[in-house]
């Protein structure tokens, strides 16, 4: 998370560490990475490859706004 925040300027080091790890391991699965260091390897290296880890990191707009929960919070704050 520091190499990314460093090379990229997007802070996800103070994401929760369960979220994180799930998220890092799918990304490695679909790329078929043996490590985290390859990963870590192919997103400061290649653009592209960080455009679809980031789209796991991120949370998609719509999901928010189909979060009952969500609505409740935003009202009741």
């Amino acid at each position: 998370m520091e190499g990314i925040f460093r090379h990229y300027g997007y802070d996800f080091r103070n994401y929760v560490f369960s979220s994180i790890r799930r998220r890092i391991l799918h990304r490695m699965r679909e790329e078929r990475l043996q490590s985290i260091s390859a990963l870590q390897a192919l997103v400061l290296h290649n653009k592209k490859s960080m455009s679809k880890l980031l789209g796991d990191l991120s949370i998609t707009v719509t999901e928010m706004f189909r979060d009952p929960s969500f609505f409740l919070t935003f009202r009741k704050t």
